[in-house]
């Protein structure tokens, strides 16, 4: 197996990509741990249970008990939701990146210039998809991003100009 063909291989099975997958989680973990770390944090200066349970307790004419568990069933109905959902976009988000970068790549593949083309032997003109002959420098440019400067090589000099060789 080549180089190319394990690199296409590990691009489909995915396990070229394991590190930044370590990352992902990573960083999805400490995410997570920041934010219930805030959240303790601020319930803790506050004292919001401790208030709510004095206040249920004060105005038990209407009864709160109730409302108690059915608020903290709640609470953790939504963060659960919160964080599916959470992981859920992170991981479109994931495969939408990677979807992204392997089209880029395909994109690239496509820009460049491969297999066989029809060049004539006396004048150097290539043969388009079209069937109309062009010179190469225009070809090569209309399939690629490559640029051409025009100069001349020492042998095409002497063939064209021998009087500026000539030593006096």
């Amino acid at each position: 197996m080549n180089k190319k063909e394990s690199e296409s291989n590990s691009k489909s099975t995915g396990y070229a990509a394991r590190p930044s997958i370590k990352k992902f989680l990573f960083l999805k973990g400490l995410t997570l741990l920041i934010l219930c770390s805030a959240v303790f944090f601020i319930s803790r200066k506050l004292d919001l249970l401790e208030a709510f349970v004095k206040f249920a307790h004060n105005h038990e004419e209407y009864e709160l008990d109730e409302l108690i568990i059915v608020s903290i069933f709640l609470m953790f109905y939504f963060a659960f939701f919160f964080v599916r959902r959470w992981n859920e976009t992170n991981r479109l988000n994931f495969i939408l990146k990677k979807k992204n970068t392997e089209l880029q790549e395909t994109i690239e593949e496509l820009n460049q210039l491969r297999g066989i083309i029809p060049i004539c032997s006396s004048c150097m003109k290539i043969r388009d998809d079209r069937g109309y002959w062009e010179r190469v420098d225009k070809y090569i440019a209309s399939k690629s991003k490559v640029l051409f400067s025009h100069s001349l090589c020492p042998d095409c000099i002497k063939k064209l100009y021998p009087d500026t060789l000539r030593k006096p």
